[in-house]
């Protein structure tokens, strides 16, 4: 569909992807089935039941297991000559900042606006490409049983950004750094 030199581009490219749920599993499948084959996936939470009805390569046995090694296990079934990174970090500590500076693109598959203030800061400072990515299932009321929604923001170094597009709530995000903080020590 590329043609040579594209696929030779995204042959390339260097990949990561933070969020390794639902969403974050199902862009890792696709990113290797697309050609990427250098992707780290970043994410420090551990698979379980509930989870199972949409993680990608997820099955019983692997419940328990961190989500970026299920992750990994699956790219590596489809493109063995992939090199996955999995960090299972918050995207806070300094492994996975320092990762991220040296990446030609981000997909930010995470579930609040504190994570995506961080993406976000982090892209515009280090020129790195954000392709923002969120689903939603709003409550049922009165006038509707539920609802479904779901975007795609590419935020471009120097050309949009997440606030740009109205898609990141400040001060919720501001609440949500503090609360995140709490347990987890910055930077280390």
């Amino acid at each position: 569909m590329f043609g040579d030199e594209g696929q030779k581009k995204i042959e390339r490219q260097k990949v990561a992807v933070v969020g390794a749920g639902g969403l974050g599993s199902h862009v890792c499948q696709a990113l290797a089935y697309t050609g990427v084959r250098n992707l780290g996936v970043i994410d420090d939470d551990r698979l379980d039941e509930t989870n199972m009805n949409r993680e990608a390569g997820g099955f019983p046995p692997d419940v328990g297991r961190l989500k970026v090694d299920v992750i990994r296990d699956h790219v590596l079934r489809i493109a063995p000559e992939t090199e996955v990174v999995p960090i299972a970090k918050n995207v806070r500590t300094r492994e996975a900042m320092e990762y991220l500076m040296s990446r030609s693109v981000i997909f930010g598959c995470v579930d609040h606006d504190g994570p995506r203030l961080v993406l976000t800061d982090l892209a515009a400072a280090y020129s790195v490409t954000l392709i923002d990515l969120a689903t939603e299932i709003f409550p049922e009321t009165a006038a509707r049983k539920f609802d479904f929604g779901g975007r795609v923001v590419v935020a471009r170094p120097g050309d949009y950004c997440l606030f740009c597009a109205h898609q990141l709530d400040r001060e919720r995000a501001k609440e949500e750094c503090l609360l995140s903080t709490e347990s987890l020590p910055i930077l280390q």
